[in-house]
């Protein structure tokens, strides 16, 4: 199964793209932006516990796409 939610916001920069699933880390361009660094994170380990992947993709000024996905399971 495949999951994407996309935004029209902000995007991240590329530099900080290499580190969006660190804890508490937080772009350099979201300062103004109130948050914690912790949502991508809590979502990453999830998806993973789960035995999928999930993948951004951004463009600075056209926003962001998550990409989850979830293997299905047989019964």
């Amino acid at each position: 199964m495949q999951l994407q939610i996309r935004d029209c916001g902000i995007g991240i920069p590329p530099d900080d793209q290499k580190q969006i699933f660190e804890l508490f880390y937080r772009g350099r361009n979201v300062r103004h932006i109130s948050g914690t660094g912790l949502g991508l994170v809590v979502v990453k380990k999830y998806v993973e516990l789960h035995g999928g992947n999930i993948e951004i993709t951004s463009n600075l000024g056209q926003g962001t796409t998550a990409t989850i996905i979830l293997p299905l399971k047989k019964d």
